[in-house]
């Protein structure tokens, strides 16, 4: 499940999920969300 749209530059995202897998349930909780970061060439 997925709830808590956010509007991030322009683009709506999720902000926190909800994952049942089994007998476990796991809540999840974004805290950024960013666009065109620059990295280095040694992150790949």
């Amino acid at each position: 499940m997925y709830y808590d749209y956010k509007l991030v530059d322009g683009v709506k995202y999720a902000h926190k999920i909800n994952q049942a897998v089994g007998l476990q349930v796991f809540d999840l909780v974004i805290k950024s969300v960013e666009h065109n970061t620059k990295l280095g060439d040694d992150v790949f």
